[in-house]
């Protein structure tokens, strides 16, 4: 057995499937659900499998017990530079991965561990659940993220707050739900309904979220209509308009 097969256990990580969404539980309650270089390995290639597998249209991403995730497990000896690889790889992986991603923040989500919710196409939390930033309380810099995600989700002066004080706050601040039942039911709809979309134009629209966020008006306006007119070439928008002009629910193929 290797070393990393020692260090995750089999059930750290659990695969559900309800249609065509991969739900993704991160299993450590007792350690609030933190990971190691190991656990974001794993993930990293389940995700990996995710994105090659045809009959995955959604993933969906939460944490057991009353935590999301508690960000790096700093038992740990994969601190530093290595532990920051692996949690930067994980989030190549979602920035990459053509599919439409969803964090159901049920609990706690700090560091990391918030980044890595960040980190999906949309978050949804419980009303109860906090978030918030942990590097300060240790003398460390926010890595996995930090600077990109949080900033980009509430805001600079939010960001900065909680970076700099290492405070938390609750996730309503995110889209959020009463209780964790109700926000683990919504979350799934809500990927179960991404499943069944059309994934070329969710790539598209991922794109060019992050392209208008770095660029001008005129630069983003005219990659919009390159990329619009490449669409119409697609079966995917051929076929949405026909069942729109049709009256009726459209098929959608993924080409």
């Amino acid at each position: 057995m290797s070393g990393e097969a020692a260090v995750v256990l089999e059930d750290d990580i659990l695969e559900q499937r309800q249609g065509a969404v991969l739900h993704l539980i991160l299993n450590r309650p007792e350690r609030l659900n933190a990971l190691s270089g190991a656990h974001l390995r794993a993930l990293t290639r389940i995700l990996l499998r995710a994105w090659r597998d045809p009959e995955v249209g959604a993933i969906m991403l939460s944490g057991a017990g009353r935590a999301f995730c508690a960000g790096h497990d700093l038992n740990g000896a994969d601190l530093g530079g290595v532990g920051a690889g692996a949690w930067n790889r994980l989030f190549e992986v979602l920035e990459e991965v053509r599919k439409p991603t969803v964090a159901a923040v049920n609990g706690l989500a700090v560091g990391g561990g918030l980044h890595l919710a960040l980190a999906c196409d949309l978050v949804l939390a419980a009303d109860e659940a906090t978030i918030g930033e942990s590097f300060v309380w240790i003398g460390a810099c926010p890595d996995t993220g930090g600077h990109i995600y949080l900033q980009r989700s509430i805001g600079h002066q939010r960001a900065a707050k909680l970076l700099m004080t290492g405070g938390k706050v609750r996730a309503r601040i995110l889209a959020s739900y009463p209780t964790a039942e109700e926000l683990l039911k919504e979350a799934m709809t809500v990927a179960a309904h991404l499943s069944t979309g059309p994934r070329i134009s969710y790539a598209v629209t991922r794109a060019g979220l992050e392209r208008a966020r770095l660029h001008g008006v005129r630069d983003t306006l005219a990659w919009e209509a390159e990329e619009e007119e490449r669409m119409t070439r697609t079966h995917d928008m051929q076929e949405g308009v026909a069942a729109f002009l049709e009256k009726r629910d459209p098929q959608f193929k993924g080409e």
